[in-house]
């Protein structure tokens, strides 16, 4: 298997929907998806990203981190794909061109991972919506998720193969032999499993709802109320006044001296705030940066396609260009060359048989001739001598 056959897609923007239990759709958008698949090794992995807001407690200040949905390919048992071609129109307004639509079918829920201080125990005030609907999301055996994945990032055919290769080792089978024989299910992909390298490297919390018997973020049946929350105590009310005055003391000895613990507490809560600020940064910076490189790596292939089109077309172009016409030049002799043997040859034979025909021809017309004269002498001969044989001649001579 070649290394262009392995897929590694991260956070392209992705909306999720799902039908709850009630019958109702829901919907989450703002979600990051990201898709690994190695075929060279047979592992895959699928997760959801979503940005969420802690709201500020007692103990800790608001804050914005990631949460995510963890999707293991053994928990898959199918996971079908519709091209840009078939998904709904307000889905690629919202995500743009190339979105595709991935319908999952799952024979267990994914996990959800969250950060490590995220207290189980007292749910209905710590985050805002988005981890509501993740947390939804998460109890989803049947979902859907519509991503842009562009054709130069990764092609229609890997993501097929990829839904084949998925779907195929979930078929069910009837003997062991035949499931042994057949056994082609995807296993999960360690590096994009691992959730100890989360949030800093303290490690991402793994909580699997279909054994976790507590309720959902929304709900706050039975939750205690945020400490920002809790009622400040009623007034103590003082004494009244007697009729005798006691002797004020000074005020030194009446004022109470600083607490050693809240002023503590107080700097506990400035280091913890900053180093949540920090892992925050650190794993912001992480993720830019893996988005970063994807893209550069694509506006890098790009370019570099450009570039060969533009500087190296031309100079393949003018080097065939110079073969061809040097060919043609040496052809070029070789034919005139030919030409002037094929030319001298030929004139050197006509000349040679106009000669020898002309020759023939002289020779065939001076026998004519001569053999014309010889007759026509033989002819004036003989009619000189018939005359002469009956000619008379009368001679006379006169005197003076």
């Amino acid at each position: 298997m070649s290394y262009s056959d392995l897929i590694d897609v991260t956070a392209q923007p992705a909306i999720a929907s799902w039908t709850q239990p009630s019958g109702a759709r829901q919907s989450l958008d703002a979600l990051r998806f990201h898709i690994y698949h190695d075929p060279s090794t047979n592992t895959a992995f699928f997760k959801l990203r979503a940005t969420v807001t802690f709201k500020a407690t007692g103990v800790r200040p608001k804050r914005t981190t990631a949460a995510w949905l963890h999707i293991a390919p053994e928990r898959v048992d199918a996971v079908t794909m519709e091209d840009e071609k078939n998904v709904d129109e307000g889905m690629s307004k919202k995500l743009g061109a190339n979105t595709v639509c991935w319908h999952f079918t799952l024979n267990r829920p994914g996990m959800l991972v969250l950060p490590p201080d995220y207290d189980l125990k007292s749910k209905g005030h710590q985050s805002e919506d988005p981890l509501e609907g993740l947390w939804a999301l998460a109890t989803a055996t049947r979902f859907s998720i519509h991503a842009c994945l562009p054709t130069r990032t990764v092609s229609k055919a890997r993501l097929i193969s990829l839904c084949n290769a998925a779907s195929a080792g979930n078929k069910t089978v009837s003997t062991t032999a035949e499931a042994a024989s057949t056994d082609v299910r995807l296993a999960s992909n360690k590096h994009s499993a691992d959730t100890a390298s989360l949030y800093g490297g303290k490690g991402g919390q793994v909580v699997e709802l279909d054994c976790l018997q507590t309720p959902g973020p929304a709900g706050d049946g039975g939750s205690p109320p945020p400490y920002s929350h809790v009622e400040p105590s009623p007034p103590v009310v003082a004494d009244a006044p007697t009729g005798k005055k006691r002797r004020r003391s000074s005020s030194v000895a009446s004022a109470p001296e600083p607490r050693q613990d809240d002023s503590k507490a107080i700097e506990d809560k400035k280091a913890f705030a900053k180093a949540l600020k920090d892992n925050f940064k650190a794993e912001l910076k992480a993720e830019l940066m893996m988005e970063l490189r994807a893209d550069l790596k694509a506006k890098l292939k790009d370019e570099l396609k450009k570039e060969l089109v533009s500087e190296v077309m031309p100079e393949i172009e003018r080097r065939i260009l110079d073969r061809v016409e040097e060919r043609f030049l040496e052809n070029s002799d070789d034919l005139e060359k030919e030409l002037y043997d094929f030319r001298h040859e030929v004139g050197s034979t006509v000349y040679s048989e106009v000669e020898d025909q002309t020759y023939m021809a002289r020779k065939e017309l001076e026998d004519f001739v001569q053999e014309e004269m010889q007759e026509a002498q033989r002819q004036v001969e003989e009619r000189i001598l018939d005359r002469l044989d009956g000619a008379h001649m009368n001679i006379r001579f006169h005197d003076r």
